[in-house]
């Protein structure tokens, strides 16, 4: 099975239907389907439960429903690697370049895996093109 790096804009984009395009939908249907495992560094857990606390924050969605699109998140079988396992590569991405050591994350265990990147993040990818494949799905 081909796998694949999900930062936390796509699947805050999956959580958000009024924000999900056609490669969103795509990368979910793919995974749902088994046809790719999708990979993330455990902060992907926190950034997602922080957005969407935001969401709530801003009465885009309901107090409830956060949650609930939270644990649907969560239960997506997306497997998630410790930051300890990251972090030297992580780091220097992030000294090296605009990059924060929560995106560096991502870009470290997408070139560590051998495995594209995919993200809604357009400085993103703009900042990383040269170390890993960046599927830019759309800008945030």
């Amino acid at each position: 099975m081909n796998v694949a790096v999900v930062d936390a804009s796509v699947a805050l984009a999956w959580a958000m239907p009024d924000e999900q395009g056609e490669l969103e939908a795509e990368v979910l249907r793919a995974h749902q389907e088994r046809r790719i495992g999708l990979l993330a560094p455990s902060v992907w857990e926190y950034e997602v439960a922080n957005a969407l606390r935001s969401a709530v924050r801003r009465g885009r969605v309901a107090q409830d429903s956060g949650y609930e699109l939270l644990a649907t998140l969560l239960g997506m079988g997306i497997a998630f690697t410790g930051f300890a396992d990251l972090s030297r590569r992580a780091w220097q991405l992030a000294l090296s370049g605009p990059l924060t050591v929560y995106g560096a994350s991502y870009v470290a265990l997408a070139e560590a895996r051998g495995c594209d990147l995919y993200t809604c993040d357009a400085k993103l990818a703009d900042a990383v093109t040269d170390v890993v494949n960046v599927r830019l799905i759309r800008s945030e």
